[in-house]
């Protein structure tokens, strides 16, 4: 009988304790801003709307007020989870190097504003987020943003007697990736015997579809030393869909011409965005 009382007596307690709304289930964060803010407090955040990764970005909420009272604190969250303090603070968000997420990446920067009462007002800010510049390296026919070990490849056919004049290499994305409107720096390292020469590179950018979206051929000059850093500089006028790159030289003795990849210099291509 004594147990049945006191399960009665806690049973009552807690039933009192949730109908006073000391406690509930249901209330959400909303919830306590709601309650918490009186609406006096009003937060201007004054950032951009669209920036780059990996820079700075300012984030201003001085002119923010609180009608009826004083502002104490400024606190700033990051959907990366970092919190700082301060009316107005910088920020600068990383890259993780995928390069098949879909742009604009989109963050959420959330305020919350809190003034000498004890009440507390959010208020949030999205910003469009796009890479600054897009660096891939090349191996065996792969288009990578990740560097390989190095070694160096020969463009021999592998056949006895060969004697074409030209060579063509050609890279390849997994997957489809939008290029923005760019400009381009494409680095080819190789390594050749004198009598070899190069007398033009070709470059051109293909679809999925294997169509030519970007084409033009260079003429280096008679590259006669030994090793060599072959370096091309381009703008790209157009958003484009790559898939991938072809590289073609022409000239005398090219199956004696290697590719190095993975080396100090890092055959690849990099496209800086206007």
């Amino acid at each position: 009988m004594k147990y049945k009382i006191v399960v009665c007596i806690v049973l009552i307690l807690v039933s009192s304790i949730f109908l006073s709304g000391c406690v509930s289930r249901n209330t959400t964060i909303d919830d306590y801003y709601t309650q918490n803010s009186d609406g006096s407090l009003h937060a201007v955040i004054n950032a951009p709307e669209k920036s780059y990764f990996g820079e700075k970005i300012e984030f201003d909420a001085s002119q923010s007020y609180d009608t009826n009272g004083k502002i104490v604190r400024y606190i700033w969250n990051f959907m990366n989870k970092e919190t700082v303090e301060g009316k107005t603070v910088e920020h600068t968000f990383e890259f993780d190097n995928d390069y098949n997420t879909k742009f604009p990446v989109i963050y959420t920067v959330t305020l919350f504003l809190m003034d000498n009462e004890g009440s507390i007002q959010p208020s949030i800010h999205h910003i469009m987020l796009y890479p600054k510049s897009y660096h891939f390296y090349f191996s065996s026919n792969k288009i990578s943003n990740l560097k390989p070990t190095s070694y160096s490849e020969k463009l021999s056919s592998g056949e006895l007697f060969n004697i074409d004049f030209t060579k063509k290499i050609s890279y390849n994305l997994d997957d489809s990736i939008e290029i923005p409107s760019s400009n381009w720096n494409l680095n080819l390292e190789i390594e050749k015997p004198f009598f070899s020469i190069i007398n033009k590179i070709s470059v051109s950018f293909l679809n999925e579809k294997g169509e030519k979206l970007f084409e033009k051929s260079y003429k280096p000059g008679l590259i006669s030393f030994i090793s060599k850093n072959i370096e091309l500089t381009d703008t790209l006028g157009k958003n484009i869909d790559l898939k991938s790159i072809n590289v073609e030289l022409s000239g005398i003795n090219l199956d004696a011409v290697s590719v190095v990849y993975g080396s100090d210099l890092a055959s690849g291509i990099t496209f800086n965005i206007n």
